[in-house]
């Protein structure tokens, strides 16, 4: 969903009506002939890298071209796409120069275009890689649903298994998972190290499909593409569908710590449990997960089992349970209101031992529940910013702050989101305990631990609490505990009055805008500073 609105002097008017779109899976190509390159990028730890690039519909020829990165020697190589192993459309293209030369501590920048008849058609956006440390020539492994596990993996003689590729992979080493529909549950076996990631690759239609495999008996952090215990994993371009449990789960197995997990441009359809899970240990026992990467996945109709069982507690994307640096970006989370005998997942979920966390430049639309949720539970939520995100049609709550079993709750930037159609508050911060017998391994904190240094700043919200039960409201701070900066956002015209603003706890405000004359509240059970003329617009 998208809106357009414009600013005319100091003062910005109001959001457009919206428009919305789905892409659906199994649509015609894009006819755009410009390249999209893929590896290598940051720092790698080979001398003769393989350049790879997802292959343009028509193009019979394509042009690397590597230059160093301060400029200077250009090196330039015509491939054809037989030589490139990329005849037909959706494939990823692959070539690997001889001549290089590279050292540890080169810096390249390279580009790619493709010849469509007699055109040169734009050249790709640059990408930029470094060699550091030992150098090791990674391999590049095939799997395909035509091949065979007595097979060697190379291009011409593919596995037919993508656990059994893993196996057999090294460090720095990708696998390439060539389109086709695969009904296995994937299970990574071996780590990559630092600098030298093993990469799971999926050529355009490279399908898992769990809809003839039963996970139920798992246990709760098992998926259909499971990464347990393994580390510098790196999962791109891969369709994941039908799984009765979780679709791709991150957990750290019987591992002390586990890191470096990306998951990147794939796409969760039609999952019972979680679209993409990372979950350390529970109970909890430490930080066991760190430097995981979720971005620009497209999870679709996930979390749309029974929510009861091993799937209960978990949401459409969840990370929880002692896991540090994380990074939730560019991800489109669409439930499409699935509905459930019991329950209803949040969007985007972090919880219980995160810290040092990122969620950002994120869609979360149509939930039965909340749009992203922060979940302090008993072992807390630390140093979490909440930026530049669009909530629209939930039946929750956009944004929400809590804690479960009173854990603490430090140091989290809710900043420049775009929340509309709510059926409760835009954004809360409130001191909601879950009673649920299914917790009562976990102790609840009495007295429960403050929320400290909340800032909420420069939203705009519009549209919320559509079904008004007198509490909801366009922010609301139900906490008595917690204290923060509420300032700079702006609120629409359809946010309930006479209150935009409800206070309880200790709070400054300032240069907050909204439709009407409404004041800020303070119910009487905490602290209200800072200045209280607030804006008109």
């Amino acid at each position: 969903v998208w809106w357009v609105r414009a600013k005319v002097g100091n003062n910005f008017k109001a959001w457009s009506t919206d428009r919305k779109f789905s892409v659906i899976e199994g649509t015609t190509q894009s006819t755009n002939t410009q390249v999209k390159t893929l590896l290598p990028t940051g720092e790698i730890k080979d001398k003769t890298p393989t350049f790879t690039w997802n292959s343009v519909n028509n193009a019979d020829l394509y042009e690397l071209g590597v230059e160093n990165n301060a400029g200077g020697e250009w090196k330039s190589y015509s491939i054809t796409s037989t030589q490139a192993n990329c005849t037909n459309q959706g494939q990823i293209c692959s070539y690997k120069p001889t001549d290089l030369g590279l050292n540890v501590g080169d810096k390249k920048v390279w580009w790619v275009r493709a010849k469509v008849g007699n055109n040169f058609k734009a050249w790709s956006t640059d990408k930029k890689f470094s060699v550091t440390g030992d150098i090791h020539n990674g391999d590049t492994l095939y799997v395909s649903t035509s091949g065979s596990n007595s097979n060697n993996g190379e291009q011409n003689k593919p596995f037919a298994t993508i656990t059994f590729a893993s196996e057999k992979a090294k460090a720095g080493d990708t696998i390439i998972i060539k389109s086709g529909t695969y009904s296995e549950n994937v299970k990574i076996m071996r780590s990559g190290t630092a600098g030298k990631p093993i990469t799971f690759m999926g050529e355009t239609g490279a399908i898992i499909d769990g809809a003839s495999i039963d996970l139920s008996e798992g246990g709760i952090f098992n998926g259909l593409f499971e990464v347990s215990g393994q580390s510098h994993i790196h999962i791109e371009n891969i369709t994941v569908k039908n799984s009765n449990h979780q679709g791709i789960a991150i957990n750290s197995g019987n591992k002390s710590y586990v890191s470096h997990i990306t998951i990147k441009n794939c796409k969760l359809i039609d999952i019972d449990g979680a679209g993409i899970l990372a979950y350390g240990n529970y109970p909890f026992e430490g930080y066991k997960l760190s430097n995981i990467i979720i971005d620009n996945n497209t999870l679709i109709r996930t979390q749309k089992g029974v929510f009861t069982g091993n799937m209960r507690y978990q949401e459409n994307l969840t990370v929880g349970g002692g896991v540090e640096n994380f990074s939730i970006i560019n991800n489109h989370v669409n439930a499409q209101d699935v509905k459930h005998e019991s329950g209803a997942p949040l969007g985007i979920d972090v919880k219980d031992g995160v810290r040092n966390g990122k969620i950002i430049n994120n869609t979360v639309e149509n939930i039965p529940s909340s749009g992203i949720y922060v979940d302090g539970f008993y072992d807390g939520a630390y140093n979490i910013e909440i930026l530049n995100n669009r909530v629209n049609n939930v039946n929750g709550y956009g944004i929400d702050i809590a804690s479960e079993r009173g854990g603490a709750i430090q140091n989290i930037v809710v900043k420049n989101n775009t929340i509309s159609h709510t059926q409760w508050s835009g954004i809360v911060v409130t001191d909601f305990i879950n009673h649920d017998p299914a917790f009562k391994g976990t102790p609840l904190h009495e007295p429960m631990l403050k929320k400290e240094n909340i800032n909420i700043s420069e939203n705009y919200i519009d549209n919320v609490a559509l079904v008004n039960n007198g509490y909801s409201k366009g922010i609301l701070i139900s906490d008595p505990k917690a204290d923060g900066i509420i300032s700079n956002n702006t609120f629409g015209g359809n946010v309930p009055t006479p209150h935009t603003i409800v206070h309880s706890g200790n709070f400054n405000t300032q240069s907050n805008q909204y439709n009407g004359s409404d004041l800020i509240i303070n119910d009487g059970r905490g602290v209200l500073n800072g200045s209280h003329a607030e804006i008109p617009r």
